[in-house]
């Protein structure tokens, strides 16, 4: 199947889905993804093929979603874009900071970095959704795909509630961009 988190594609820049030398009909070139249907990290036959990523695309762009906060297992990390490159983001002071205040919220056990220092992708939801503007996170919670008992599910989803509720206060003190924060900037400055 797909791995939806490679699927995504705006036309802002395509190479946030494939990269320019990787060429859709080899698998010796790959970057961040695979054009191999057998492959774990499949981005599909192309950009934004799958349903579920044109319901989370058409949600977000009709309803003017400025933050996102995506959450994936396992890692205990806090990611921030970008996922294919190791170039910084406008946001990346912001990202680090809000991050580190998230991570102190569940006693330091996340860490926080850019999405690529973990592995490089292509598709992803953050670089999607940093380049349509929105300032956003991957969350990869635990240290496995699947809760093994009831009690790691509500230390989870705790520890999911504690950072989220971080994000939240520094999204309404306006520590985090949003398009009202950047118009307002764009217009004073």
């Amino acid at each position: 199947g797909v791995d939806l988190n490679r699927n995504y594609f705006t036309p802002k820049d395509p190479t946030l889905y494939r990269q320019p030398n990787d060429k859709p009909d080899s698998t010796w070139d790959d970057y961040g993804a695979s054009d191999s249907v057998y492959s774990d990290t499949y981005r599909g036959p192309y950009g934004n093929s799958e349903p579920e990523i044109k319901a989370i695309t058409k949600l977000v762009n009709s309803k003017h979603i400025d933050t996102v906060i995506d959450i994936h297992s396992y890692s205990n990390a806090i990611l921030y874009p970008w996922g294919h490159t190791t170039e910084p983001t406008q946001w990346d002071a912001i990202y680090k900071e809000v991050g580190q205040e998230m991570a102190k919220a569940v006693n330091n056990k996340y860490y926080v970095e850019q999405s690529v220092s973990m592995y490089p992708t292509t598709g992803s939801s953050e670089d999607y959704h940093h380049v349509e503007g929105r300032f956003n996170y991957t969350l990869e919670i635990g240290n496995s795909f699947y809760p093994k008992s009831k009690e790691e599910l509500e230390m989870l989803k705790n520890e999911v509630l504690a950072m989220t509720k971080v994000f939240m206060k520094n999204l309404i003190n306006n520590k985090i961009p949003t398009q009202k924060f950047i118009t307002t900037y764009q217009n004073t400055h």
